[in-house]
């Protein structure tokens, strides 16, 4: 029978009622969901440092004219 560990303690799958398991479902998805956030998080700053280091780039140039 699956099991599930929560907070240190195992439980039966086969034993919860179908509520139980939609709710755990959803703990589930809302831990991915905040996976694909943390992923997608470290993208935009990566984007956002090259941005920022092209400007200052950028900016330089534009003081020594």
């Amino acid at each position: 029978m699956p099991k599930i560990n929560i907070d240190g303690k195992e439980f039966e799958l086969d034993d919860m009622s179908d509520e139980l398991k939609q709710e755990l479902n959803m703990v589930v998805e809302i831990d991915k969901k905040l996976r694909e956030n943390e992923v997608e998080k470290a993208i935009l700053m990566t984007s956002k440092n090259a941005f920022s280091a092209k400007i200052n780039s950028m900016m330089a140039k534009e003081e020594s004219k």
